[in-house]
């Protein structure tokens, strides 16, 4: 029986189809076996993020703080690299002009 899920995505995040720099999350429905996983990976290598869920009430309340700070810090890096991204479209280039 196939496995179903209650949130599956793979998303590539480069046009050029021969670099494989991917995005792929999932959680299944109520699986004792599967745990829930986030994988990244640039063009050479990959982390594979797994999130043990417990029946009890203190560890899920352990891994909702967990997964919290960790949106928490995956939104203000994005905001920063964001902000640094427009500060290079703006700012003059810097030239060095030491010879």
């Amino acid at each position: 029986m196939k496995p179903k899920y209650r949130y599956k995505k793979r998303v590539f995040l480069n046009e050029e189809h021969n670099k494989k720099a991917y995005i792929i999350a999932d959680v299944r429905f109520g699986s004792k076996y599967h745990s829930p996983t986030l994988e990244i990976g640039d063009c050479i290598r990959s982390i594979n993020l797994e999130f043990d869920i417990e029946n009890d009430k203190k560890l899920l309340d352990k891994l909702e703080k967990k997964i919290n700070l960790f949106v928490g810090i995956i939104n203000d890096w994005a905001k920063a690299m964001k902000e640094e991204i427009d500060s290079r479209r703006t700012e003059p280039e810097l030239i060095d002009d030491e010879f």
